[in-house]
């Protein structure tokens, strides 16, 4: 209590804390009664040394005096920590309470300055304070020590061994299982005492309360709730647990820590802390009272549950006694209970024993540290399903607010309640309001549902057996909210495909702070559930959906973000026995947020829906995850990682001329080759990503793309986030007449009556023919572009040195003279790069040659090697020449010093010498020879004397062997006789043989010398081939015997030669002889006179050429001179091979004389000569023989060499081109014009067969009646309505046939693929993205997983997706740049995942180059073709407005006044000039701030200019807009006005902090800005390119922006793309040479990219444009991939951008030139006289918009099919007598005939075709006989089918497979019954029904195809006929 005294402003005042009532439990605690003293000193002087003295009456207190030392004047002092103690000696002697007075005396000196007195009360011991003075202190009542208490602790250790066997109170070293039992046997202990309820007094909680403690309770068996609460909390402390005294209005009872635990506060307020303890069973809270009964522990734990708990309002606080003690609270010193009054005797009281105790089972602790979340969904998938929750508070899986879309369950057991639905029981729902009273309600509706009455919850518990289910709600509200649930999930069952219904289970609340007043519940368990109606009577149940129940995953990634908690052990969620383990969840649950004030876990349940904006994508994603990896690309994302393959190989975009097939390529709106090559690329199936710039027509590709695959019947989604892309795709497509094929479902054209129309419109098309106009124009259009190209391939075919003709030319125009002729041979079609270069090098390195020799040195050095020359070459060469001569010289010598002793002849001849010496080598080893044997003729007898030597040699040797014979008889044997007889002999019988051989043998006798033994057989076998051989001798020597006497005179020796010695001098003889000859062939004159000399010597040859014989020295000095000289000549030849070649010894020594003599020479000589044979061997020694004859100056040569080669070049290519040679560039320029108009009308063409394609392929009954059962009649009924429409997802349901067939090209947004379409549709041929990098990969996996081919179109420099279009809940607070989040983008998902990319590259968007240079070069490499502007202009390009007074609010508005000012005055400005054409105009700003203050600026600029609110209507085609850098991209203006906004702030601090710029990333937003325009960009800047200091911020983004500001302001140029070479650009050198000699001014390659004009002519009148753009036919103009690019697109862009162009075609130039320049000066000057035009007005440099398609009149479509046929039955028109049907001739007759009518009536079935035969031959009825007749006569060799067990026979040259046609009867004759059709035929007929209806049920397909056929019903024995019909039709694929 706080007392106080305030007198006036100049008095003395103090204030006095203290306590106005106190007890002995207030002063045993040490607790002050007085806390504070206030002095406050108002007296106008300083006070030192003042006293304040305490006292009181009666003395409460002892007496205290405090001194003040000092108190200044003016100064308040506070005093605290007084030291006022109370008196215990009264206070423990109180039994009644006394009242009092504390009083306090200021004095200064002996002047007091304050005196006051303060009224207290004081209590007796046993009264406690109450709840307003210190209710902490209520646990000093609390009296453990006590000797009742002592006792009482006895009991329940006896009460424990009774209950579970073990009487030891442990506290809490045992679990919380024990602690639970220790408390119940307290629980009995204390009623066994048998206490009476006392009710408290009506002023419970306030002062002067009574306690009765133990003893006294014991004593008198009376208590009220407050002293049984403080008696169990004396016998849970000295137990040695933890004891809570809890404290509401009016009431007490107690709690207990089932664990080691306290409470942190003392007090503690906080009830929802309390309760998820107790439903963690952590903590436990006893109705005390209740043991003065006869309830229960077990009853009053649980009445204090449910009672309160629940109820926080009636709540005051708890005590904590253990924290009480830790904080000095102490219970009171008491012996015995009041007054010191002993006790009396115990007598114990009679006491009923208790009914047996029913323990309920704890919840075990558990363990979060051990479990861990499991989930089948990979990671990518869990991340992507976590984007696309919304964790917004307008999600009801976050904020369950009591609407109408939930109806809140009561529910006794939610575990129980899963139980019931898991087991697919159904349940009804009712009102509590029938089964409870209002009392009853009111009670239960406190509880919140969670603990409820034991009689309540034994009711609902037996309701909820009997499937009954209760609410709160009043029974109106209850059906009104479960018939709005009814409908509302029908609604979104049908339309979106997917439940929303659930019933929850375990709520979580929860608070977004702990300073939040507000809570939140979020669901916890999702148990998916349906309502079903049968009838209204019967009402709505409620029955679990085929689902399984989940977890909140929205809830648990709010955890997980925002509060960083896990919930670990629900994935997958625990289970029971039933289903889902609902208890452990809670638990986990329960312990993860333990620590999170404010948050609790409840058990209640709740119906209702639980959705949000991109619940079906989340629900698509997470509930088919494995039918989404089926799709290939889809499982590579989810991987991730790799490149991905498609096995899908498409050609290089270089390559696409070689692909277009302009027959089968269907593109109605023009395209470039970049463009095609992504419409190809889609033909062939391929998955790729088209990066698509800013302006480079992706959307006009997108058409393409989509027309092109219609037309070739497949299907094609395409899909967009944005609407606006959506829009500009459809409307292209509608322009080229496809509107009624494509389906709109998205924002607006989603609603069931759009649709309807939709369909309407799609139905009404009428039946166009398909016309063949456009295979004519492209079959002219293909011959047109191939002559077109074969001159372009032909001027720029590279031959293998790498020269084209146009090469060629361009060297020729640059001749300066001409060379003589014939410098080359050489095929230069055929040379190689290396080739030509090295020959070019070649001549310029020969000619530098010859300038470094003379013809005199060439010829001294002619006999030198071409060898590299170096000083030990040339020294070694000269000293080779010296030793030659010297050598030469001694052979000289040698040889005249020898000639003369031998008779040689002296000759110079080298080869003479050479064998000379051979001879006289021979000589040396020489032995004597016989005179005659060097005769002249002896070498011809020589061989006739040789043969007979060995002939008398051998003939001696047989004279030895055949001794024993008479030899001289032998010569005249006839050896082959006797051989013959022999073997005769042999052969013959042994008695024929014996004497046959015995007379051989008589005849033969003499032939043996007598005495010797007698000639057997075997002697004359074995001696027979001897005789022979020596009769063969003797023969030969006899004949030539006097030869050869004649010629060895004596040496015959009487015809017995020596041959040992003969032979040696013969061979010598014969050796000589040949060396003789060898030397008369080289002078004849000298063999005769040699042999003579020889004659002479060589018989003494061992005398004159011994070994010291002078001769044999002469011979000596021969041989070595000729080996010395041939030695050198050898070494001389290394370095003169043409010296080894002299044959005569003076010329030799002549040449190398004059080698020596010219030896300075040497060096130049052998490199010209080493070159020029290179030259010669390079086909260009033309170049060597012109320098020698001095036609060719060496220094042209290096110069000439070009021209000569590319002219030579040119004639060889022109040689074997009659294209080039008859080429004349009017031909050329016809041929062009020609394309241009074929092109043109080739496309319009291809918008009409585009048409009439998809027109031929809708039901040809969908203008007619259509019969029930087909999608097509449920369609047209559906069209016909104008009400009650069925949702748009059950439509297609019911149509998945026809819808595609209606509609192949489907235009959604990722949300509304997830909502129309089911996940089992057939999957489409092609999805095509736009804006892809703006999707979010979460939002495309499940349309990607709906198609077969993916094509993502976007781009990867412009904006990602961003958090920016989220809506926020606080909708009014903007989000700073800085906040926006970037997410991922399928594109760039795609492009990290290896997808196959492919680029568009034209640039069309802007009319003047400077608006995308800086882009090209920044972010695209400089890969985009822009195109130069014809003019320059105020209007065009990048214009900088600095706005030097601009300021920055960095701390206040964000935004910059001056710079939005100066922009919309600029803006207002332009629309207020009449002068200026009007264009359309957007802002954009680098902020949300700046936006919306330009924004407020425009409005008030327009209230002050109403004449211009026209140039603000939407009805504009393109009205201006203001937008910030998040949401501009996809738009574009003529004119775009840029506000930078940040600049320097008011103080002059310009931060580096450009907001989104300054992210990973943010130079994109830049790109995107500053590309939407088309015609200019004005930048708005408070800064200049200086003052971004890059040293102070790292971003990418910051740095584009300072670079972009300069080249704004500056107009700094961006590095251009580098042009062509000089080498090729002769022809514009000659032109531009031409016009400049006639007074143009001409630039060369102007232009920033890849397209650049040639040569462009200024305007002499005005400089500032262009008169004329001349492009030639070089390499520029052939690197063109198309010839669409190269001579329409690129030539009509230039021209829309004001260019007059003009081809210079090089073949004129060089053989027509006159012609030729007279043509361009007069071009020029019709342009220069032309009537001005004005400046064209803005149009996108694309294919113009398509007319539409002539739509025909309404008619109806024809239903005769083409294949319909008349069925013709055979006839018969010979007599056929029926005797003649059983005849063997009669056979070939019905075979015949047979096969006639098979022709004419094929196929046909058996039993038909003999049907025929016996009509025919008159027979009434088929017997057997008949029957084998027929049978024998089919006709076997034709095609034959089946129907059953029948056969069916085709006519020749008709096959099965190929059979299409249905027939139908013309008459009752022709008619056939069912099972006389077959079942091909039945089949096409079926597919003439489809055809009609698209689709049907299989009773409608049979009902209308038997209808076909002529007949009214589908009977039993039709159906089983029409069943081989549909599979026939199954077997065909033509149907499923």
């Amino acid at each position: 209590m706080m007392e106080n005294f305030f007198p006036a402003e100049t008095d003395f005042s103090a204030e006095l804390i203290y306590l106005p009532v106190f007890n002995l439990a207030l002063q045993q605690n040490a607790f002050p009664v007085v806390s504070e003293l206030k002095l406050k000193n108002h007296l106008g002087r300083n006070l030192a040394g003042l006293d304040c003295e305490f006292f009181a009456n009666p003395l409460f207190i002892l007496p205290k005096t405090i001194h003040v030392d000092e108190l200044a004047n003016g100064v308040e002092l506070s005093l605290h920590d007084l030291g006022i103690d109370l008196d215990y000696s009264l206070l423990a002697s109180l039994s009644e309470p006394m009242k009092g007075k504390i009083r306090l005396e200021i004095r200064y000196g002996g002047e007091q300055l304050f005196f006051r007195e303060y009224e207290v009360t004081a209590y007796a011991a046993d009264q406690w304070l109450g709840l307003s003075v210190m209710p902490e202190l209520l646990a000093a009542f609390v009296t453990p020590n006590l000797e009742a208490v002592s006792c009482l602790q006895a009991v329940v250790a006896e009460e424990l061994r009774k209950a579970t066997g073990d009487s030891s109170i442990q506290g809490y070293q045992a679990d919380k299982t024990r602690v639970y039992e220790i408390c119940s046997a307290i629980y009995q202990a204390i009623h066994s005492w048998g206490i009476h309820y006392a009710n408290p007094a009506s002023s419970f909680g306030v002062p002067g309360q009574r306690i009765r403690f133990a003893d006294a309770i014991r004593q008198f068996r009376l208590g009220t709730c407050l002293d049984t609460a403080l008696l169990f909390a004396s016998v849970m402390e000295q137990c040695g647990l933890h004891p809570v005294v809890l404290l509401q209005t009016g009431h007490a009872y107690v709690g207990c820590h089932l664990v080691n635990h306290y409470f942190p506060d003392i007090p503690m307020d906080d009830l929802q802390t309390i309760r998820k303890l107790v439903d963690l069973d952590e903590f436990l809270v006893l109705e005390t009272t209740c043991v003065t009964g006869d309830q229960t522990f077990s009853a009053a734990e649980a009445y204090a549950r449910k009672s309160y708990l629940n109820i926080d309002s009636d709540f005051q606080c708890a005590i904590d006694i253990v924290r009480a003690r830790y904080s000095g609270i102490r219970p009171l010193p008491l012996l015995r209970s009041a007054g010191g009054v002993e006790l009396l005797p115990e007598v114990p009281p009679e006491v009923e024993p208790l009914a047996e105790e029913r323990r309920r089972q704890l919840e075990q602790e558990v363990d979060l540290k051990t479990l861990r979340n499991v989930s089948d969904a990979p990671a990518r998938v869990a991340r992507w399903t976590q984007k696309l929750l919304d964790l917004s508070l307008r999600n009801r899986l976050l904020n369950v607010r009591d609407t109408r879309q939930v109806i809140p369950i009561a529910c006794t057991d939610i575990a129980l309640l899963e139980d019931k639905i898991a087991a697919d029981e159904l349940l009804s729902l009712h009102p509590l309001s029938n089964l409870l009273n209002e009392k009853d309600l009111h009670d239960l509706a406190m509880l919140r549902g969670s603990e409820i009455g034991s009689e309540i919850k034994q009711l609902l518990d037996q309701e909820l057996a009997q499937r009954r289910l209760w609410t709160m709600l009043a029974p109106q509200e209850m059906e009104r909210r479960l018939t709005g649930l009814y409908r509302q999930g029908r609604t979104d069952q049908e339309e979106g495909g997917v439940n929303t219904l659930f019933l929850a289970i375990g709520f979580l609340e929860w608070k977004v702070s702990p300073r939040e007043e507000k809570s939140y519940l979020a669901p916890i368990l999702l148990i998916p559930i349906r309502l079903l109606r049968k009838s209204m009577v019967e009402g709505i149940r409620i029955a679990r959906l085929d689902e399984d129940t989940v977890i909140n995953e929205t809830l648990l990634e709010l955890l997980r973000s925002q509060y960083r908690l896990t919930v670990p052990g629900i994935a997958p969620l625990p289970t029971d026995d039933s289903g889902v383990d609902v208890h452990r969840v809670m638990q986990i649950f329960r312990q993860t947020i333990r620590e999170m004030k404010g948050w609790e876990v409840r058990e209640e349940a709740r119906i209702g829906h639980f959705s949000f904006g991109k619940f079906i994508m989340w629900n698509d994603m997470t509930a088919r995850i494995d039918a989404l990896k089926q799709n290939p690309l889809v499982r590579h994302l989810i991987g991730g990682g790799g490149i991905f393959d498609d096995g899908i190989e498409v050609f290089p975009p270089e390559e696409i001329a070689a692909h277009l097939d302009l027959k089968n390529l269907f593109c109605p709106m023009s395209a470039d080759s970049s463009q095609l090559t992504a419409v190809l690329y889609s033909q062939l199936g391929k998955s790729f990503v088209l990066h698509g710039p800013p302006g480079t027509g992706k959307s006009q590709t997108i058409t393409n793309i989509i027309a092109h695959n219609l037309a070739l019947g497949r299907r094609v989604l395409f899909v967009s986030e944005k609407k606006a892309a959506l829009d500009v795709v459809h409307r292209r497509l509608a322009s080229i007449g496809l509107r009624p094929f494509c389906l709109e479902l998205h924002s607006n054209k989603a609603g069931k009556t759009e649709v309807a129309a939709q369909f309407a419109e799609a139905l009404n098309v009428p039946a166009t023919p398909l016309s063949g106009q456009r295979e004519s124009v492209a079959g002219n259009l293909e011959k047109l572009r191939s002559e077109l190209n074969e001159y372009v391939q032909e001027l720029h075919r590279n031959y293998p040195n790498g020269f084209s003709a146009s090469d060629c030319f361009s060297l020729l125009f640059r001749r300066k003279r001409v060379p003589p002729e014939g410098l080359l041979r050489i095929d230069c079609l055929r040379h190689t790069r290396e080739e030509y270069e090295e020959a070019g090098r070649l001549a310029a390195d020969l000619a530098n040659a010859w300038s470094e020799t003379s013809p005199e040195a060439l010829a001294a050095m002619r006999w030198l090697a071409l060898a590299a020359w170096s000083p030990i070459f040339e020294r070694d060469l000269l000293a080779a020449a010296r030793a030659l001569c010297d050598a030469a010289r001694k052979l000289e010598a040698a040889f005249g010093t020898l000639s003369g002793v031998l008779g040689l002849r002296r000759s110079g001849k080298l080869a003479y010498l050479y064998r000379a010496a051979l001879l006289a080598e021979a000589f040396k080893g020489c032995g004597a020879i016989p005179a005659p044997f060097l005769a002249e003729e002896f070498p011809a007898r020589a061989a006739m004397l040789k043969d007979f030597a060995e002939d008398d040699l051998r003939s001696r040797e047989l004279t030895g062997t055949l001794n024993h014979y008479r030899l001289e008889l032998v010569t005249e044997l006839d050896f082959a006789g006797i051989s013959a007889r022999i073997e005769e002999n042999a052969r013959a019988f042994f008695p024929i043989r014996f004497f046959r051989n015995r007379a051989l043998l008589r005849e033969l006798a003499g032939l043996k010398k007598i005495g010797g033994a007698r000639l057997t057989i075997a002697e004359l076998i074995r001696v027979l081939p001897d005789l022979e051989a020596y009769a063969i001798c003797r023969r030969r020597i006899d004949e030539v015997a006097a030869e050869v006497e004649s010629l060895l005179g004596p040496l015959w020796n009487h015809g017995e030669p020596e041959w040992r010695v003969l032979r040696p001098a013969m061979e010598q003889a014969q050796k000589l002889h040949s060396l003789i000859d060898s030397l008369a062939e080289i002078e004849p004159e000298a063999k005769m006179p040699l042999l003579a000399a020889l004659r002479t010597l060589l018989p003494e040859a061992e005398r004159h050429f011994a070994a010291r014989a002078p001769q044999r020295s002469r011979i000596n000095d021969l041989l070595r001179a000729w080996n010395e000289f041939q030695e050198q000549q050898q070494q001389f030849s290394a370095y003169a091979p043409a010296a080894g070649e002299e044959l005569e010894l003076a010329p030799l020594m002549e040449g190398v004389k004059r080698i020596l003599d010219g030896a300075g020479m040497v060096r130049g000589v052998l490199r010209y000569r080493r070159l020029k044979m290179e030259a010669e061997a390079k086909g260009i020694g033309g170049f060597a023989a012109a320098l020698e004859a001095g036609t060719l100056v060496p220094a042209e040569v290096a110069g000439i060499f070009d021209y000569v080669y590319g002219s030579e070049m040119l004639n060889q290519i022109l040689a074997q081109s009659p294209l080039l040679c008859n080429f004349t560039g009017s031909s050329r320029e016809e041929g062009i014009r020609r394309f241009c108009e074929l092109d043109r009308k080739y496309t319009e063409l291809s918008r009409r067969i585009i048409y009439a394609r998809l027109a031929a392929r809708l039901p040809r009954r969908r203008s007619g009646p259509c019969p029930e059962g087909t999608e097509l009649g449920i369609l047209k009924r559906e069209c016909e309505k104008r009400a009650r429409l069925k949702p748009v997802r059950q439509l297609l349901e019911q149509i998945p046939t026809l819808a595609p067939v209606l509609k192949p090209c489907f235009l959604m947004s990722p949300l509304s693929v997830a909502q129309y379409l089911p996940p089992d549709t057939a999957p489409f041929d092609l999805i095509v993205f736009d804006e892809a990098s703006q999707i979010p990969v979460w939002d495309s996996i499940g349309v990607i997983a709906r198609g077969k081919q993916l094509i993502v179109v976007g781009d990867p420099k412009q904006m990602p997706p961003t958090s920016f279009f989220q809506k926020e809940e606080a909708e009014d607070e903007e989000r700073l740049p800085e906040e926006l989040e970037d997410m991922e983008s399928i594109l760039d998902e795609c492009i990290a995942a290896g997808v196959y990319s492919a680029s568009l590259n034209w640039h069309y968007r802007s009319r003047h180059e400077s608006l995308i240079a800086f882009s090209n070069h920044y972010y695209y490499g400089d890969r985009l073709f822009t195109f130069p502007a014809a003019r320059n202009s105020e209007r065009l390009g990048v214009r900088f407005e600095f706005v030097p007074d601009g300021i920055y609010d960095r701390r206040g508005t964000r935004t910059n006044r001056r710079e939005a000012e100066a922009l919309v005055r600029y803006l207002f400005d332009r629309l207020r000039d009449p002068k200026r054409t009007p264009r359309s105009l957007g802002i954009v700003t680098f902020s949300q701030a700046q936006k919306e203050l330009i924004e407020d600026m425009i409005e008030e600029q327009r209230a002050v200019h109403p004449e211009l609110e026209h140039c603000f209507s939407d009805r504009n085609e393109e009205p201006p807009f203001v937008k910030n850098l998040e949401n501009v991209q996809g738009d574009e203006r003529d004119v775009i006005l840029f506000s930078i906004c940040y600049a320097a702030d008011s103080e002059g601090k310009f931060s580096m902090n450009f907001g989104p710029l300054n992210r990973q990333g943010g130079e994109r937003r830049l790109n995107v800005a500053i590309t939407r325009a088309r015609e200019q960009v004005v930048v708005f800047s408070s800064v200049h390119a200086t003052q971004i200091d890059l040293a102070r911020t790292g971003a990418v983004g910051a740095a584009h922006l300072k670079y972009f500001l300069d080249y704004a302001e500056k107009g700094i140029s961006v590095p251009a793309r580098s042009g062509g070479g000089t080498l090729k650009e002769g022809l514009m050198e000659r032109i531009a040479a031409f016009l400049t000699e006639h007074g143009f001014m001409v630039e060369r390659n102007v232009g920033r990219s890849g397209c650049r004009i040639d040569l462009a002519v200024r305007n002499p009148e005005k400089e500032s444009e262009f008169l004329l753009g001349i492009e030639c036919d070089g390499d520029s103009y052939a690197a063109w991939k198309t010839t669409r690019d190269r001579d329409h697109l690129r030539e009509s862009v230039l021209r829309s951008l004001g260019w007059h162009i003009c081809r210079a075609w090089s073949v004129d130039w060089a053989f027509d030139r006159q012609r030729a320049e007279q043509r361009l000066l007069a071009l020029l000057e019709e342009i220069r006289r032309a009537p001005k035009t004005p400046e064209p007005e803005p149009v996108q440099a694309q294919a113009p918009e398509a007319e539409p398609i002539p739509q025909l009149q309404s008619q109806e479509s024809p239903t005769v099919s083409s294949h319909r046929r008349e069925y013709r039955i055979w006839v018969n028109r010979e007599p056929l007598p029926q005797e003649f049907f059983y005849e063997c001739a009669g056979r070939t007759l019905i075979r015949k005939q047979m096969r006639e009518v098979v022709q004419q009536e094929g196929p046909i079935c058996e039993s038909l075709l003999k049907k025929r035969l016996v009509r025919a031959w008159g027979f009434s009825r088929t017997g057997e006989t008949i029957q084998n007749v027929l049978n024998g006569c089919l006709p076997r060799e034709l095609e034959k089918t089946k129907i059953g067990e029948e056969r069916v026979f085709w006519p020749e040259g008709q096959s099965s497979a190929a059979y299409r046609d249905y027939r139908v009867a013309v008459d009752e004759a022709s008619r056939r019954t069912i099972d006389e059709i077959p079942p091909e035929e039945l089949a096409n007929a079926m597919t003439e029904v489809l055809m009609d209806f698209s689709s049907c049920e299989e009773d409608t397909l049979y009902r209308e195809t038997v209808k076909l056929f002529g007949f009214s019903a589908v009977t039993a024995k039709a159906r089983h006929y029409l069943e081989f019909g549909r599979k026939a039709l199954q077997r065909s694929g033509m149907v499923e």
